[in-house]
């Protein structure tokens, strides 16, 4: 199942087109406003994009890239747990 949704000004029009496969679908949006005033996110079971990226990123790429930075987050969290509390 693929999900979108498109935002434009009143009065404007969109097309949109893809291809079925799931992992690359590329979609296209023609836009009859061209100011850049519309907003684009597409959902699907395996990937997910919105107007700030030229392609789909597949969930477990996503996934990746959060786990890799997962080391340093845990770390500054630490530090911030460890921190005394001012007396109040």
């Amino acid at each position: 199942m693929v999900e979108f949704q498109i935002r434009m000004p009143p009065l404007g029009h969109a097309e949109l087109s893809m291809y079925p496969d799931p992992v690359d679908p590329r979609p296209e949006v023609r836009l009859s406003d061209p100011s850049g005033s519309s907003k684009l996110l597409l959902t699907s079971d395996v990937v997910v994009q919105d107007q700030g990226e030229s392609r789909a990123i597949p969930y477990w790429v996503l996934l990746r890239e959060y786990l890799e930075q997962m080391d340093g987050l845990v770390g500054e969290f630490e530090s911030l747990l460890r921190k005394p509390t001012p007396s109040g």
